[in-house]
């Protein structure tokens, strides 16, 4: 067994300090000589009869002032001391006696001995002497609680099996509870921690470890509710648990209270800045919330901790995409698409980057790789679909993609506006028409191919009076696009009867025709056969 270290300082320390405690009538220390030890001793033991704990003490000081070998007197004193919780006192007493007591006074002063320690923190000191303690006098229940706490704050590998006796010897300890579930969760058994963490707080509710430690078992086997409830009643009882905010404030987001969620990781985030899972779980629900501009700061604040986090970089990448913010999404997207090879999302994202950079062959193989690993992401099928009819010139193909994506989303504007453009391009004017007619419907719709190709569809099909407004609308929102004013400058054409222009109407219309017609040409548009019309109109001839 390890010697106590200040053993020979102990005694020195109660020689010179008992001057100062033993009373008057107990003689000048200077008188005292060893023939007065029993005389002493006799004294002290009246005190302790009486209750007169501070007497008893002065005289049993005298007493191992004049012989430190006096065990009895130090037995005796350790014990008063270890009642009033004065450790120090109790541990300089205790194993001033300890080397010559025998059989239940060395089992007493041992245990005695190990609760001093574990107050005091010495935890293999602690966890020595209870061993002591129990092998003189195995009934010492006590001793087996002070053992298994001791081993535990060790994280020795006897610590399960001494918690396991511990609750065995005590079965109404919180104590011992507590510790045989943070030995349990050290082995990595947190579903059979829960049981006697929970038997814990029954015992004892103001446990705030035990809770705090129920928590994070209760987190791991994602019962949420029952995270929240843990880590409150933890909070409740010590509120600089920080790290508990983010246990809970994860549990408050799995359960869609973002509210409490979002305090909660701020709390958390707050106290670790460099915690990236936390940071992360901050980000995503910022995301969610579409809280994009605070996002991207969550975001880009773990990709300073860790840039190999895919998680963050995807996050980074989508808020950017989403925010039509392209050329800063380059780089979070690439990385995402490296780091997660076998995400979707990620691989779409990298695709939408690259169509931006012009980077068409790649765009393609991103989206491509996109709908292999999720066939039901439509935004995929519409970057193919747009890839393939404007610059592949693949129309059969872009309007395969772009089939497959308006039946994965039906009420995508964008998504309609395009298959839209394949149609018309495949010669289906009566599809083209209808789709088109849906997507312009959308609220604050403004896509001017989407309304010049509906307007296109509408003079085909020579319905004039549709078709006008559409391309004119076109033409307001692209004004450097001649294609709009191709088109209503044939509608206007088309709407005249035979044998007129009569009467101003359409003298306006015909100034609108060669309105546009001019305009079509300053934006380097060409038609003879619409030139034609336009002079003969204007000559004042009429329509045989």
């Amino acid at each position: 067994m390890r010697t106590f270290a200040w053993t020979s300082a102990a005694a020195a320390v109660l020689l010179a300090s008992v001057s100062f405690v033993v009373p008057a009538h107990a003689q000048d220390q200077s008188k005292l000589k060893p023939k007065d030890i029993p005389r002493l001793m006799e004294e002290a033991d009246k005190f302790i009869a009486a209750n007169d704990i501070a007497k008893a003490q002065a005289y049993l000081k005298a007493v191992i002032g004049l012989d430190p070998k006096q065990s009895q007197a130090a037995f005796k004193l350790g014990k008063l001391c270890e009642a009033q919780k004065d450790w120090e006192c109790t541990l300089t007493n205790y194993q001033l006696a300890l080397g010559a007591l025998t059989g239940a006074d060395k089992a007493q002063a041992d245990m005695g001995l190990a609760t001093g320690h574990l107050q005091a923190g010495r935890y293999a000191d602690a966890a020595e002497h209870a061993g002591a303690a129990l092998a003189l006098d195995p009934s010492r229940a006590q001793a087996h609680v002070i053992r298994a706490e001791s081993l535990v704050k060790l994280k020795s590998p006897e610590a399960l099996a001494a918690c396991e006796a511990a609750v065995k010897a005590v079965p109404d300890s919180a104590v011992a509870h507590a510790a045989l579930g943070e030995a349990l969760v050290a082995a990595g058994r947190m579903a059979d921690a829960e049981a006697p963490l929970k038997k814990t707080l029954e015992l004892d509710p103001k446990q705030p470890a035990a809770s705090a430690q129920l928590a994070q078992v209760l987190a791991a086997k994602k019962d949420h509710p029952g995270t929240i409830a843990a880590a409150s009643q933890a909070l409740s009882a010590d509120p600089a648990r920080k790290d508990l905010y983010a246990l809970r404030g994860r549990a408050y987001l799995a359960t869609g209270d973002e509210a409490k969620a979002v305090q909660d990781l701020h709390t958390a985030a707050a106290a670790n800045p460099n915690d990236k899972a936390l940071l992360l779980a901050l980000a995503t629900l910022q995301h969610k919330q579409g809280r994009l501009d605070a996002a991207a700061q969550q975001y880009r604040a773990v990709i300073a901790i860790d840039p190999k986090l895919g998680e963050a970089q995807l996050g980074l990448a989508d808020v950017l995409v989403t925010n039509n913010d392209l050329a800063n999404a380059k780089t979070p997207a690439t990385a995402a698409a490296a780091l997660l090879a076998d995400n979707a999302r990620a691989q779409y994202l990298l695709g939408r980057v690259l169509e931006y950079d012009k980077q068409y062959d790649q765009a393609l193989a991103a989206y491509g790789n996109a709908v292999k690993l999720d066939p039901s992401i439509a935004g995929a099928h519409y970057g193919q679909g747009r890839i393939l009819r404007e610059q592949k010139k693949d129309v059969p193909g872009a309007l395969a993609a772009m089939e497959k994506a308006v039946a994965l989303d039906a009420a995508d504007p964008g998504i309609l506006t395009e298959l839209g453009a394949v149609l018309y391009e495949s010669k289906q004017v009566d599809r083209t028409i209808q789709t088109l007619e849906k997507a312009v419907s959308t609220p604050d719709y403004a896509n001017p191919m989407g309304l010049a190709v509906l307007g296109l569809a509408l003079k085909d099909k020579k319905e004039y009076g549709k078709a006008i407004p559409h391309l004119e609308k076109a033409a307001e929102l692209a004004p450097k696009w001649w294609m709009p004013r191709w088109g209503a400058a044939w509608s206007y054409f088309g709407s005249f009867k035979t044998g007129c222009p009569c009467g101003p109407e359409d003298q306006a219309r015909v100034q609108k025709m060669q309105a546009h017609y001019d305009q079509m040409v300053t934006l380097g548009g060409k038609d003879p056969a619409l030139a034609e019309r336009v002079k003969m109109l204007a000559s004042g001839l009429k329509i045989k």
